[in-house]
């Protein structure tokens, strides 16, 4: 069986973002947030992603993508198979 990773995205968690985006839009981060700018990259071991694998912070820039079928975490190389995202 190969090793298989579920990805989607998801809004950021990072309380940094967060911190920073609500003192500049007054409260209206949530509207900021959805956009695909400040989406992370979320890997989990089920296809009902309720087992958090790996996070990918919007601010890398070698975090997967929709076209990405393979990513190497702890020396193993995982398949990728993308699921719907959260809004």
């Amino acid at each position: 069986m190969p090793l298989v990773k579920f990805a989607r995205f998801e809004r950021t968690t990072d309380a940094t973002t967060l911190a920073h985006k609500n003192a500049i839009f007054d409260g209206d981060a949530e509207k900021q947030l959805s956009k695909q700018k400040y989406m992370d990259v979320v890997l989990y071991d089920d296809e009902a992603c309720s087992k958090l694998y790996a996070r990918y912070g919007w601010y890398q820039e070698s975090r997967p993508d929709r076209r990405f079928r393979w990513v190497t975490l702890n020396c193993y190389r995982w398949r990728i198979i993308w699921v719907d995202t959260v809004d």
